[in-house]
């Protein structure tokens, strides 16, 4: 099992890396609203919680929709996310809806391109959090990353459709995200707004310079780490800098330079549930497997049950030789979910590893059933073994 960046590989489905520091993106909004005209408006109107049954009308919409990623429907109420970003700041609606419509549009397109390539998306719960109707979907990408969006479902103008998301990455919903990385496409609209700004949001827009440079670290990771250096340190500790620093961090190949930035974003966030998130990588690659095993199981804690945390668990125990435990968390994921390409392909791996062939057999068999992909477990050396030996009997047969 590969050492680095395998486990947690924080990825941020969203806005850090589309939106900030993406000039065009930008400037397309601006271009939108430059001519609008500041007006007191009336605020949109709230809408309503979504019932149980509309909550699972959006998801069966959702889950079907997954199936042609490049065909997503727009299940973001545009309006209503733009008021919870910016409702307290008097903006125009119609600068609000521009700015939200950029944003939702960008978070629905990188999750397109995730599922094209590969990724998978799934319904773990919908229930009731503080008064609001959620439905929360794991996303796991190819190379091991994953994230949970947790849906705010309102019912607004005919329409059951989410006024925002909980990002698991960002521990805060999209539209706190969204204020602070357009806050200054807003000032661009609206000069006086600087004045209603909190300090903080101030500081972030006077730099705003270095930050659309921190926010081109997938072209240039290393050039990102040294933007981050020269920051002022209200903006070093600040969530969304922090998080694409560990990102970028993560690409230069320095381990150092990545555990550097995991242990500042733990102790800047310490009960933050992404922080649990950036733990399990941090433990991981120190070879602190309990440390790691205690970080998923507060994730776990936070985010509920879900297949995905019983193999990171069981890869842990893997790399304690703790077989037992190891296929215990494996045979509670297949429980949950049967056709997880990892926990299947995994399982297989560690009945032939510890010689349970018949175990193995039964996996198989039942994974052929389900058409889960098993390119995985197909490379290890045991497998082939195993293979062998059946292809063997079907031949004396």
């Amino acid at each position: 099992m590969p050492r680095s960046h395998t486990l947690a590989c924080v990825v941020l489905i969203g806005l850090s890396t589309g939106l900030l520091g993406c000039k065009s993106a930008a400037q397309a909004i601006v271009d939108k609203i430059e001519s609008i005209k500041q007006e007191r408006e009336p605020r949109p109107e709230p809408g309503r919680p979504a019932t149980a049954q509309e909550a699972v009308t959006f998801s069966r919409r959702v889950e079907a929709a997954v199936l042609k990623p490049q065909a997503l429907p727009p299940l973001l109420d545009s309006e209503a996310l733009g008021e919870r970003a910016f409702g307290d700041l008097k903006l125009s609606n119609k600068i609000i809806g521009a700015a939200a419509e950029s944003v939702s549009k960008n978070f629905f397109e990188s999750l397109e391109r995730t599922l094209r390539a590969g990724g998978s998306y799934k319904l773990l719960a919908a229930r009731v959090v503080n008064g609001e109707r959620r439905a929360k979907f794991r996303l796991l990408e190819p190379g091991g990353g994953f994230n949970y969006h947790d849906y705010v479902l309102v019912h607004r103008q005919g329409k059951v459709r989410a006024a925002d998301v909980h990002v698991l990455h960002t521990a805060e919903p999209l539209s706190a995200t969204m204020r602070r990385t357009l806050l200054p496409i807003a000032i661009e609209a609206d000069r006086g707004l600087i004045d209603r700004l909190t300090k903080k949001e101030s500081t972030y827009v006077r730099h705003l310079e270095d930050i659309n440079k921190l926010g081109q670290f997938e072209k240039d990771p290393a050039g990102a780490l040294q933007v981050y250096t020269r920051l002022p340190d209200e903006l070093k500790q600040d969530k969304t800098v922090l998080i694409i620093r560990v990102q970028a961090a993560s690409m230069v190949n320095d381990e150092e330079l990545y555990l550097a930035a995991l242990e500042d974003y733990r102790r800047a966030f310490p009960n933050d549930p992404s922080a649990q998130v950036v733990s399990i990588d941090y433990h991981f690659m120190k070879r602190q497997f309990e440390e790691a095993l205690k970080a998923v199981h507060a994730l776990e804690r936070e985010a509920g049950p879900d297949a995905h945390l019983n193999v990171m668990r069981a890869s842990i125990h893997t790399e304690l030789e703790q077989w037992e435990a190891a296929r215990k968390e494996i045979a509670t994921a297949l429980k949950r979910e049967p056709d997880l390409t990892e926990a299947v392909n995994l399982g297989i791996a560690l009945d032939l590893g510890v010689g349970d062939e018949q175990a193995a057999l039964a996996k198989l068999e039942q994974a052929r059933r389900l058409e889960v992909d098993l390119s995985q477990v197909e490379q290890n050396p045991d497998f082939l073994i195993f293979m062998a030996k059946e292809r063997s009997k079907e031949a004396e047969l």
